[in-house]
């Protein structure tokens, strides 16, 4: 039958009151923040940890399950069947409860986002700058452009043709080859 240091896999009041339940959500809030600071190839690391950690109690910690149709879920149904969910399912019961937004990590959740947000923000203003820069770079080619006949340094010119350094040096205009 579940012990203290065991976490009764289901859904309800049976299974969230259970006292390995809640010792167990206490352990993941010691490693919540981590998680959440964690990239994606690092979450499963952590929720592996938290299991490590679990499972290495004393007496061991396990993850139960009830065996269907041995009665409700709940400590006290003498008549329910407990299993041991093995790894996996321990992982991702593990990360399922990392993931939630419990109201001692919203503070710091809030935080992230508000980061997340200003760094977006200041992506998106440099890009806007890089853009202008780059059109005010072509309007100045163009410029360049008109001012010397039509040619720009590297740029497209009137009919398609390209300037070189050849046709600078020798003071023409057109395209991409001698000049007068």
């Amino acid at each position: 039958s579940p012990d203290i240091h065991d976490v009764l896999l289901g859904r309800g009041g049976g299974t969230n009151n259970h006292r390995g339940n809640i010792t167990f959500r206490a352990l993941v809030a010691e490693h919540k923040i981590r998680y959440l600071d964690a990239t994606k190839v690092d979450k499963p690391k952590v929720a592996r940890e938290v299991v490590k950690v679990w499972r290495g109690l004393d007496p061991p910690g396990r993850f139960l399950a009830r065996i269907v149709g041995t009665g409700p879920v709940t400590t006290r149904n003498e008549d329910a069947i407990w299993y041991d969910v093995g790894d996996k399912k321990a992982r991702e019961k593990a990360s399922q409860c990392l993931r939630e937004r419990t109201p001692d990590v919203l503070p710091y959740v809030k935080g992230m986002n508000r980061k997340k947000a200003e760094a977006f923000e200041k992506s998106v203003a440099a890009a806007s700058a890089a853009q202008q820069s780059a059109s005010a770079v072509g309007a100045s080619a163009s410029m360049l452009s008109i001012a010397s006949g039509g040619v720009g340094v590297g740029m497209p010119c009137v009919g398609g043709a390209t300037l070189s350094s050849n046709s600078l040096a020798s003071g023409g205009g057109g395209g991409g080859g001698g000049g007068g």
